[in-house]
């Protein structure tokens, strides 16, 4: 489903359309949070804060939802949790703000485009957007450090040796910060 407006920005980005499996790709949630982002003035993401609000996505959608948002999963690499298909896309940007959108195939299409999450996926959505409004205030690097915290799955994998960091230890780690949040 294409939607009328063009990206602006980014000669890779030919024209956004709107995904809404039951787990999105990396870039799908790159993209809708680039999208909000841009809508904001005064307002920009670079990539290590991009991933991180990503990561932050990924687990509150766990918790509240109780399914994944990304189907392509985190990897603990130094600075925190990463998706690699978004590192590969945006990694070129460096510390810079990220000024496009990232364009993939979809099946049987010959042009890449820029998926965003369908509005009418009512639960990823309000996640995306409960996620931006606790979270966009924070530095990359403070979001980085609330990665690295004791316990946290990121420290898990680090910990045990593991490229990986597990859905199942998403999921327990901010399902207890939901059962947390409720009892204070």
């Amino acid at each position: 489903m294409i939607i009328a407006n063009p990206v602006k920005a980014g000669e890779r980005c030919i024209a956004k359309s709107s995904e809404g499996p039951m787990t999105a790709s990396g870039k799908t949630i790159a993209n809708t949070l680039l999208e909000i982002s841009f809508q904001q003035p005064g307002m920009s993401l670079d990539h290590m804060k991009l991933q991180k609000l990503m990561y932050f996505a990924h687990g509150w959608h766990l918790a509240l939802v109780g399914r994944p948002l990304i189907r392509d999963g985190f990897e603990a690499w130094p600075y925190g949790p990463v998706n690699r298909s978004v590192y590969q896309e945006f990694r070129h940007f460096g510390a810079a703000p990220i000024n496009c959108y990232a364009s993939e195939f979809a099946p049987g299409e010959t042009v890449p485009k820029a998926y965003v999450l369908r509005k009418d996926f009512k639960d990823s959505y309000d996640v995306i957007h409960g996620v931006w409004e606790k979270y966009s205030s924070f530095t990359a690097l403070q979001l980085s450090d609330m990665t690295h915290e004791a316990g946290t799955p990121w420290s898990i994998a680090k910990q045990r040796g593991q490229a990986q960091i597990p859905d199942s230890d998403i999921s327990a780690y901010f399902n207890t910060l939901l059962r947390n949040s409720r009892v204070q």
